[in-house]
């Protein structure tokens, strides 16, 4: 299985008219229920490196090696918020939560105006999640298991005892692959009740919760995408493709095509219009709005030049 792509791998320069108008619009929209969410579930698997909160772009600024920067979507009043890597960015209320990659992941907060730098945890964190006054990660020092704590930091609970990756959290319930169950797909709902194995096959990965729609590669059978029911029914497989580093957005799937040298390719929600966006061997995929931002890497040790694009594949752009 692969890995995901570490922040310190992707010093990178964004093109920040393009961010802008790449997120401008498209909020921290997120699926939990009726309580302010600080990120997408696509966006937060592919690292989580913008978010946009009322008329204010947050984001990951490669041109200033990672640390945390925000804009207003008209390009005005541009504020670095910190001097920390900042990845899985979520904004909740007047906060900004992130992984600090120069302190070993450990989630970190900050002001939306730069005030107020704190920790909030003291353990590695990946697949962060603020929703409401929570938050839900994996933790990197104790075997990758689901943890929730408040946004303020107390209250830390280990809601599962496995090792978990490719967290997901919609509405009241959490959703994530178990690696100590051959990647069998796991959900429980958010206080850690009700944890159960959802469906009797394993080999699940890069999955991602839409609604009541569940997208995933099963590499139970050669990584084709498939998709089904948030309650395990209605399995579907919607291409051929051996793929990885799955987003979605909207009515369309992206992803890498092993098959093709890691080339980008998309397709609608029900496995139509599957078409080639890029040549190029892409991985970590971030859509927002108009735009499509990844990496172009040779192979998944190396690391990436960050590009963007139109979502039609059109208008490369090198993001620097």
């Amino acid at each position: 299985m692969k890995k995901r792509v570490s922040a310190k791998a992707v010093v990178s320069v964004f093109v920040l008219a393009a961010l802008i108008a790449a997120l401008a619009g498209c909020g921290g929209t997120g699926t939990g229920g009726d309580l302010e969410t600080g990120n997408t579930t696509g966006n937060i698997i592919n690292g989580g490196h913008a978010a946009v909160k009322g008329d204010w772009v947050y984001y990951l600024n490669g041109g200033d090696d990672g640390k945390l920067y925000k804009v207003k979507v008209d390009g005005t009043g541009r504020q670095k918020l910190n001097d920390d890597i900042s990845t899985n960015i979520n904004v909740v209320g007047d906060w900004v939560y992130y992984s600090n990659e120069d302190d070993d992941g450990r989630v970190y907060a900050v002001k939306t105006d730069g005030s107020g730098r704190k920790m909030l945890n003291e353990e590695a964190s990946n697949y962060i999640y603020v929703v409401g006054d929570m938050i839900y990660y994996c933790s990197g020092i104790d075997r990758g298991r689901v943890c929730s704590m408040k946004t303020d930091g107390s209250s830390r609970k280990e809601l599962s005892n496995d090792n978990a990756i490719f967290l997901n959290v919609a509405a009241d319930r959490i959703y994530y692959c178990s690696t100590d169950d051959n990647w069998a797909l796991y959900t429980m709902k958010t206080d850690g009740s009700g944890r159960k194995r959802l469906t009797e096959g394993d080999g699940f990965s890069d999955i991602v919760i839409v609604g009541d729609m569940i997208y995933f590669c099963d590499y139970s059978s050669d990584g084709f995408i498939c998709s089904m029911k948030t309650d395990g029914s209605g399995k579907q497989q919607l291409n051929d493709d051996y793929a990885s580093y799955v987003n979605v957005s909207g009515d369309d799937i992206y992803y890498r095509n092993i098959y093709e040298g890691g080339a980008m390719y998309t397709m609608k929600t029900d496995g139509s219009g599957r078409q080639m966006l890029s040549e190029d061997p892409t991985t970590n995929f971030n859509v927002a709005a108009d735009r499509i931002y990844y990496l172009y890497r040779k192979d998944e040790n190396s690391q990436g030049k960050m590009f963007s694009i139109n979502l039609d594949g059109t208008d490369k752009q090198v993001v620097e």
